[in-house]
């Protein structure tokens, strides 16, 4: 009797709104796109409507696809198991009046290979088509949302022209649907989810310098995301993002209720720093990304934030190999190569180099060094030294192995 209880329960029918605009069907209309380009604006209006319907319905009310079941073909099947679609015989027919019964996948390949096909052979029309794409990030059915996603990351590759389309899509698209409080939750993550991937991109990231005020809305979350985190720590590895995020001004970010944070500097960054411990902390997936926040903000001096985040990697030195080996690679990939950049401003230079004569008392940034003599020696031949760069050189050479090297 319980297996048949279970069974029933298996089968029971999906009875919430249910939304029936098929992947096909929006082909067909591409298609219409290709061929008649004076049809273009119309359409695709129609297809931004019919991929919002499907966002306003939960994801087992989707019908996107055919399925064509053995035996009764008037019959109407839902699984629920398999597949996160209300699968109906009983749906819209192609043009032929026979129903598209390929794979999911293949007609989401299709689908997407039209879109890309609109996007190259219609420039007028290719940020309509790109915003298509981010609309679909949402929805998780038969994994379009990651052939979407996929499509879009193969763009931020594939040339200035292709990549700003992208990058315009993320800030006026993306963005502000994962900002809304009228976005469903599952379709929110699922959005963040395919930032932190996008955001890899250099592209993207330089797009997000004009976002600070969304960062910092991220950053105050109560409970905020792995994926969002992770979003939060791609964009502050970046120098510029970092330095905006803690530049003291006079028109800061305000707050919900249109009030400034008018604590006192110290306290912010306290709590700011308090935030980095804890995501490196209880998310070491993204722990790396984080502490080359803590590198980066060495170069910034404004209300010592650049003392703040030394002495928290100062604490991480003396808290275990996990964590004073994370400071080592950021010094190693991160500090020292800002040091010998060309590009860096000479203040900051300096707060970099006085960073690191107090790491480099410890003994394990200074076995670092020992593959670093090329650096070392450059610093020698300097022909005005720093006390600080001074001072660098004599901690690492007070070992024998630098020394000897």
């Amino acid at each position: 009797d319980e297996g048949m209880e279970e069974d029933d329960t298996e089968q029971k029918e999906y009875v919430g709104a249910v939304c029936r605009y098929k992947v096909a069907d929006m082909i067909r209309i591409l298609k219409d796109c290709l061929d008649k380009p004076a049809v273009c604006i119309r359409a695709l209006k129609e297809l931004e409507s019919r991929i919002e319907a499907q966002l306003a319905t939960p994801s087992e009310g989707r019908t996107l696809f055919d399925v064509v079941t053995k035996g009764d073909k008037a019959a109407t099947k839902v699984d629920l198991v398999s597949a996160l679609f209300e699968q109906t015989e009983d749906k819209t027919a192609d043009e032929d009046g026979v129903k598209d019964s390929r794979d999911p996948q293949e007609i989401i390949e299709e689908f997407v290979m039209m879109i890309d096909l609109l996007i190259v052979r219609q420039p007028a029309f290719a940020k309509k088509a790109m915003g298509l794409l981010s609309l679909l990030l949402g929805i998780p059915n038969s994994n379009v949302n990651l052939a979407c996603e996929a499509k879009m990351l193969e763009y931020l590759d594939a040339g200035d022209t292709y990549s700003d389309l992208v990058v315009e899509v993320i800030r006026r698209n993306l963005v502000p649907r994962m900002q809304s409080k009228k976005t469903d939750p599952i379709e929110r993550e699922l959005l963040i989810s395919s930032l932190l991937r996008l955001s890899e991109h250099s592209a993207v990231i330089e797009s997000m310098r004009s976002m600070t005020n969304e960062i910092c809305a991220w950053l105050k979350e109560e409970h905020p995301s792995v994926a969002l985190l992770g979003v939060v720590a791609n964009a502050t590895a970046d120098a510029k993002i970092a330095h905006d995020l803690f530049e003291q001004t006079e028109d800061k970010t305000a707050d919900e209720d249109g009030v400034k944070d008018s604590r006192d500097p110290q306290e912010i960054i306290e709590e700011f720093v308090m935030m980095i411990d804890l995501l490196i902390v209880r998310q070491p997936a993204f722990a790396k990304k984080a502490m080359g926040l803590l590198s980066l903000l060495l170069g910034i001096p404004n209300s010592n934030v650049n003392l703040a985040c030394e002495a928290k990697m100062l604490e991480y030195l003396d808290a275990g190999d996990t964590y004073s080996d994370l400071v080592v690679e950021v010094i190693r990939r991160n500090l020292v190569p800002r040091m010998q950049s060309k590009k860096t401003d000479p203040i900051e230079r300096e707060l970099l180099i006085s960073s690191l004569l107090r790491l480099s008392e410890h003994s394990a940034v200074i076995e670092s060094m020992r593959s670093m003599t090329n650096e070392i020696c450059a610093w020698l031949k300097e022909e005005h030294p720093s006390v600080a760069l001074l001072g660098v050189v004599a901690n690492a050479t007070a070992d024998a192995k630098i020394a000897h090297d």
